[in-house]
């Protein structure tokens, strides 16, 4: 299998179907257990549509909230607000038993594959996990279809994860995150584990199940590099808020949020004219807090542009271009 990533059709007429996971105004905290302690806000009143067929990245540093936006989409934790509708289901306020049947359309994958899968298991017992849980008869003809869909050959089925190479144990794990045929897949940095080489055959992978099955992703990463190639829309997150989001080419064409700026300026250029052109942007100081982030613009205390209204006042996320919408209230033109 080639090493080089294959670019995902921006234009495929699936990403205009129909809308199979929408996330509004949601909000997760998580309470200190130290008395007077703030509680830390991970995501703050985040909104995201996906639609069959869609790959929708969610960039930003560790600590941005992005993990925990995906772990609250799938209800590993409990938002305090908002609401997540998967295929048209309200699932706000559902108990853990209500959510058994829509994690048939919802699924998530995580990044260490080794953590996220049984070490007691074998490999055709995690892949039936889902079914099992699912009232779903799982037969070998499926176990042989799901494993050849991640390109295992059959004889993996007997072994443990130990006994399987990383890249092996995250295609165990995407073949277990398909087995009750999902619509909407949630990618937690799905590749951030593995090596170059490896990365490129998991994301071709990801890439080639999406056109055959037609799937929606939420691809988390703080890799723009990859975002760059596999997303048709990216939204940018900084300290639990998204402040920018866009199609793939015209967030990396014109972006307009200072963070995006800065976060592309680091993206590796091949081409060593480009390289050379290129304006290297450096931000100064560590990630605020998120138990206490910033006033105003969160993100002032690192902008070179910053003036007196950003360390007051809040900025929204307000359309500047077509499909292209920021936070900030002193953007890079369209």
């Amino acid at each position: 299998m080639t090493n080089t990533i294959l670019h995902k059709t921006i234009d495929s007429p699936m990403a205009e179907c129909e809308e199979v996971l929408r996330v509004e105004h949601l909000v997760v905290e998580f309470r200190s257990r130290s008395r007077g302690e703030p509680p830390l806000r991970a995501v703050d009143d985040v909104s995201l549509v996906v639609h069959r067929g869609e790959t929708v990245g969610i960039v930003g540093e560790s600590g941005s909230g992005k993990s925990s936006l995906a772990r609250a989409i799938v209800r590993l934790v409990e938002p305090i607000s908002g609401s997540v509708v998967v295929n048209g289901l309200d699932t706000t306020g559902f108990s853990r038993e209500k959510m058994r049947p829509v994690r048939v359309d919802l699924q998530m994958m995580f990044q260490d594959p080794y953590s996220s899968l049984n070490p007691r298991m074998r490999v055709v017992e995690s892949i039936m996990a889902p079914l099992r849980i699912q009232g779903i008869e799982g037969t070998d003809a499926r176990i042989a279809e799901l494993l050849d869909m991640v390109s295992l050959s059959g004889g993996i089925a007997r072994r443990f994860p130990y006994e399987l190479s990383g890249g092996q144990r995250q295609r165990v794990a995407l073949a277990r995150a398909l087995a009750v045929r999902p619509k909407v897949l949630i990618l937690d940095e799905p590749v951030s584990a593995l090596d170059v080489s490896l990365q490129a055959q998991v994301l071709n992978l990801l890439i080639e199940i999406q056109r055959h099955l037609g799937l929606a992703y939420v691809f988390i990463s703080h890799d723009l590099a990859v975002v760059n190639q596999v997303c048709d829309r990216v939204a940018v997150m900084y300290l639990g808020k998204i402040i920018e989001e866009a199609s793939t080419t015209s967030l990396f064409l014109h972006p307009q949020h200072p963070y995006t700026v800065a976060l592309k300026s680091a993206v590796p250029v091949a081409n060593p004219v480009g390289r050379a052109q290129r304006r290297r942007i450096v931000l100064q100081g560590e990630l605020p807090s998120i138990r206490v982030p910033p006033a105003g613009c969160h993100f002032h205390t690192r902008c070179w542009k910053a003036k007196d209204r950003c360390r007051v006042d809040v900025p929204l996320l307000s359309t500047s271009a077509l499909d292209h919408t920021v936070a900030c209230w002193f953007p890079e033109p369209a």
